[in-house]
C-alpha cells in the first residue's frame, strides 16, 4: 500500500513538473478557483491535464494577448485544453475578458480551438478576439467538440478552417445548451459548417440569443448559425453574414433541420445566400416533424434546383405558421418565394420579393410534387413585386392589398378561411396573442412580427445587438416579486428597458427617458402594462437606445 501511494505521488509530482506554463494562483475549487492572467497560465492549463478534472474551477482575470502562440510547436501553435482521451470537465468563466490573437495550425488533427472537447463543464463570460485556428474536422473558436455541457456568453471574431464539423463557437454539439453567444469571423470547411456550431446529429441540444455576422462558407449542409442541426431546438437567434455553399443544403440559418418535435422560432435572416440544391433564406432542408414560428427571411438567395426564400426544400410533416419572407430568389428548377418545394403544412404566412426561375417557378411556392393538393392555409405573395402572377400554393395579392390589414383579418378576404392574429383584433381577428402589427413606419408597410428578435429590425443595419460584450444586467436573478436592471451607456440618451415573454410579447416598457452616460438601473415590479402581476417563467428585456435595440438579458421569475 506505501509502494502504490509513493507511485501515485510520484506520478502527480511528475504531471507538475512536467506541465508548461505557469501555474496560477488558486487552488482551483469553487471558493478558491484558479486565476487565469496572463498566456503562460493558459499554457499551463493546456499541458496540465490533471486540472481538467470535475469540479475544478477557473476564472480569468485579465486581458491575454496570445498572439505569441504562433511561435509554439513549432508553427502549430497552442495545444487545446482537453481532447477526446481525456476531456475538460471543468469549469472557465471568462469574466467578460478576452483572449486576443490566439493561433492554431493542425490541419490534420481533430478538436481544434481554445477547449478541444469539454464534457459535463461550463464556459462563460469570454471573448476570443482575432483568433486564427485551423484544424481538420470538429474544430472552432472556442470548443471543437462539446458535449452535455454548456456554453453562455462567449464569442469568436476570428477565422476558423476546417474539413467536417466546422463553427465559430463550436465544431460539434451534443445534449448542450448554447446561449447570449455569437460568432462574426470567418468560418470555412467542407461538411456541417455554421456560425455557432457545425452540426448536431443525436440528443437534444437548445440554442438561444445567439447570432452569427461573419461569412460562412462551405460545400454540404453549410449554415448562418447551424450546417446541420439534427436535434436542436433554436429561440430567438440571428444570422446577417453572407453564406456560401457550393453543393447542397446551404440556408441563411440551417443547411438542413432533420429532428422530430424540435422547434426553431423567434429567429431571422438578413444575410444573402447562395448554393446549389436546397437553398433557403433561413433553411435549406427541413424534415421530420420540425416547428418552425415566427421567423422570417430578408436576404438575397440565389441557387439552382429547389430554391426558396424562406425554405429550399421541406417533406415529412413538418409546420410553419407566422412567418415571412421578403427574399430576392433566383434559381433553375423549383423556385419560389417562400419555397421552392413544398409538401407540408405552411399558414399564416406571405412572401413579397422578386422572383426568377426557368421551371417549376412560384410566387409563393414553386413546386410541391402533388399540385393537385395545397398544403398551404391563408398564405399570401405579392404578385406585383414578384413578377409571378402564379403559384402551386398560397394566394396572389396586389402589393395594396399586402399593405392592407384588411386582407389578413377579414374573412371576406379570398384565400383567408382563419384571421391572423393582429394586435387590437381588427374586423374578424379573435385571437390574443398578437402575433402581427402592420404600419407605414415598419417592414415597408407589409405586416411584421411583434417578437423579441424583431421588434425595432426594419434593415440589416438596425439589427443587432451586441450580446457578449453587454453590461445589461438584473439583479437579483430569479427574482420574486421585484428585479433591478442595471444598464450602461456611452453617452447621454434617450433609452428604455422593454419586457417581453417567450413568446415574444411585449409586456412592459420601463424608464423610456433621458438617461446620463454611465451606469443607470431601472427596478421591474412583475407586473405588466396593465398593472397585472404576471405568472412565474422566463422573460426577456432589451435596451433601446435612441429608438434602436442595444443589448438584450434574461431573467427568471418565480413565486
Amino acid at each position: 500500500m506505501k509502494a502504490q501511494m509513493l507511485f501515485f505521488l510520484l506520478a502527480m509530482v511528475s504531471l507538475s513538473l512536467f506541465a508548461d506554463g505557469v501555474q496560477p494562483n488558486g487552488m482551483g475549487t469553487e471558493t478558491n478557483p484558479y486565476q487565469i492572467e496572463i498566456l503562460d497560465n493558459l499554457l499551463w492549463i493546456s499541458t496540465n491535464s490533471s486540472s481538467w478534472v470535475p469540479d475544478s474551477y477557473f476564472i480569468q482575470t485579465a486581458n491575454i494577448d496570445a498572439s505569441d502562440t504562433q511561435n509554439w510547436n513549432d508553427g502549430e501553435g497552442f495545444s487545446p485544453i482537453g481532447w477526446g482521451g481525456d476531456r475538460f470537465r471543468g469549469n472557465y468563466n471568462g469574466q467578460n475578458y478576452i483572449i486576443d490573437g490566439l493561433f492554431i495550425n493542425r490541419p490534420e488533427v481533430d478538436q481544434q480551438g481554445l477547449f478541444g472537447f469539454v464534457e459535463y463543464g461550463t464556459i462563460e463570460n469570454l471573448g476570443l478576439e482575432n483568433s486564427n485556428i485551423t484544424g481538420n474536422s470538429y474544430s472552432a473558436g472556442v470548443i471543437g467538440w462539446i458535449s452535455d455541457s454548456i456554453m453562455n456568453n462567449c464569442y469568436n471574431t476570428g477565422t476558423i478552417q476546417g474539413i467536417w464539423y466546422i463553427g465559430g463557437l463550436a465544431g460539434y454539439c451534443y445534449c448542450s445548451e448554447i446561449s447570449n453567444s455569437y460568432n462574426s469571423g470567418n468560418i470555412s470547411g467542407e461538411w456541417y459548417v455554421g456560425g455557432i456550431f457545425g452540426a448536431d446529429t443525436e440528443y437534444h441540444s437548445t440554442i438561444s440569443d445567439s447570432y452569427n455576422s461573419g461569412t460562412i462558407q462551405g460545400d454540404k449542409l453549410v449554415g448562418g448559425l447551424i450546417g446541420l442541426a439534427g436535434d436542436a431546438s433554436i429561440t430567438n437567434c440571428y444570422n446577417t453574414g453572407d453564406v456560401v455553399g457550393s453543393y447542397e443544403y446551404t440556408g441563411g440559418l440551417l443547411g438542413s433541420y432533420s429532428d422530430m418535435n424540435s422547434y426553431l422560432e423567434y429567429c431571422y435572416n438578413t444575410g444573402s445566400v447562395t448554393g446549389n440544391y436546397y437553398v433557403g433564406g433561413i433553411i435549406g432542408s427541413v424534415t421530420n416533424r420540425c416547428n418552425i414560428f415566427s421567423c422570417y427571411s430578408t436576404g438575397n438567395v440565389q441557387g439552382n434546383i429547389d430554391v426558396g426564400g424562406f425554405y429550399g426544400k421541406t417533406y415529412n410533416n413538418v409546420i410553419t405558421k407566422n412567418c415571412y419572407s421578403t427574399s430576392n430568389v433566383s434559381g433553375v428548377d423549383e423556385v419560389g418565394g417562400f419555397a421552392g418545394l413544398n409538401t407540408c403544412l405552411i399558414e399564416n404566412s406571405y412572401s413579397t420579393g422578386s422572383i426568377s426561375g426557368s421551371t417549376f417557378t412560384g410566387g409563393f411556392v414553386g413546386s410541391n410534387w402533388e399540385s393537385a393538393e395545397n398544403f398551404t392555409l391563408n398564405c399570401f405573395w405579392d404578385m406585383e413585386t414578384s413578377g409571378q402572377q402564379g403559384s402551386v400554393e398560397g394566394t396572389g395579392k396586389t402589393t395594396n392589398e399586402m399593405k392592407d390589414i384588411a386582407t389578413y383579418t377579414s374573412l371576406e378576404t379570398d384565400g383567408l378561411e382563419v384571421a391572423w392574429d393582429f394586435i387590437d383584433n381588427p374586423f374578424d381577428d379573435i385571437g390574443t396573442e398578437d402575433f402581427w402589427d402592420i404600419d407605414s413606419e415598419t417592414n415597408n408597410e407589409y405586416p411584421y412580427l411583434i417578437n423579441s428578435s424583431s421588434v425595432g429590425n426594419d434593415d440589416e443595419n438596425d439589427v443587432a445587438v451586441s450580446l457578449s460584450k453587454s453590461s445589461i444586467k438584473n439583479y437579483p436573478n430569479p427574482f420574486n416579486p421585484t428585479t433591478t436592471i442595471q444598464f450602461e451607456l456611452t453617452s447621454n440618451n434617450q433609452a428604455s428597458i422593454e419586457i417581453f415573454n417567450i413568446k415574444g410579447q411585449k409586456i412592459v416598457t420601463l424608464g423610456n427617458k433621458f438617461y446620463n452616460k454611465g451606469l443607470n438601473s431601472v427596478i421591474w415590479n412583475g407586473k405588466n402594462k396593465l398593472n397585472q402581476t404576471i405568472s412565474s417563467g422566463v422573460y426577456y428585456y432589451k435596451l433601446k437606445v435612441d429608438g434602436k435595440f442595444q443589448q438584450i438579458g434574461k431573467c427568471l421569475l418565480l413565486k
